[in-house]
């Protein structure tokens, strides 16, 4: 019936790709994937074929932090808050090297598992789902003006701030003949990594 009336269908990759695992860099500079928990690595491919703009693959090793928005955050100006227990070695190596990252500062683990990454940069405010003091310190101290808001209850299903927004980003025309042949060599792949 869409295709009748001239809509391009784009039929799902065989892979697996969770909205909390995109992390999209300023001035459209590509995307990071957080893989390992609920994404899958081939995922990087599909994401950057739909952006037609590169994507940093980076794994996720602790399964207390399974989503890339609850390990990492990128504000505006490419300034990446991450706690580092949440990712492996090579993955930390690869964020660094990101096109669009200027500069990356760790946060504790303990921040990171209270949400404190879990945030919405509006903006020079920042809005965190919970009171998290020294992450709040971290955006003072690069000029933001943080706000916590109480979203305990948000908390208790695994996602705060960020969660509770669509973000809409401005992205390239994308080619759905081009993509959905990208996607016809991926067929005989496994789901797997």
């Amino acid at each position: 019936w869409l295709a009748a009336r001239g809509f391009d269908i784009i039929e799902p990759p065989r892979v697996h790709i969770e909205g909390g695992d995109v992390a999209m860099l300023p001035a459209g500079r590509g995307a990071l994937l957080g893989w390992g928990m609920r994404s899958t690595q081939r995922a990087a491919g599909v994401l950057e074929a739909f952006l037609s703009a590169p994507v940093t693959p980076l794994e996720l090793c602790d399964p207390y932090l399974y989503h890339l928005d609850t390990a990492l955050t990128v504000l505006s100006d490419g300034t990446a808050l991450v706690c580092l227990e949440a990712f492996t070695p090579e993955s930390l190596r690869m964020l660094e090297r990101a096109e669009g990252i200027q500069q990356v500062i760790p946060i504790a683990r303990e921040d990171a598992l209270a949400f404190g990454l879990n945030l919405v940069e509006v903006g020079n405010t920042v809005i965190v789902g919970a009171r998290v003091p020294r992450v709040e310190a971290v955006l003072r101290g690069l000029g933001r003006r943080p706000v916590s808001v109480r979203l305990d209850q948000f908390h208790l299903a695994g996602g705060s701030a960020a969660c509770l927004v669509a973000r809409v980003h401005t992205l390239p025309p994308l080619s759905a003949r081009r993509f959905r042949e990208e996607q016809e060599q991926d067929v005989a792949q496994p789901l797997s990594a």
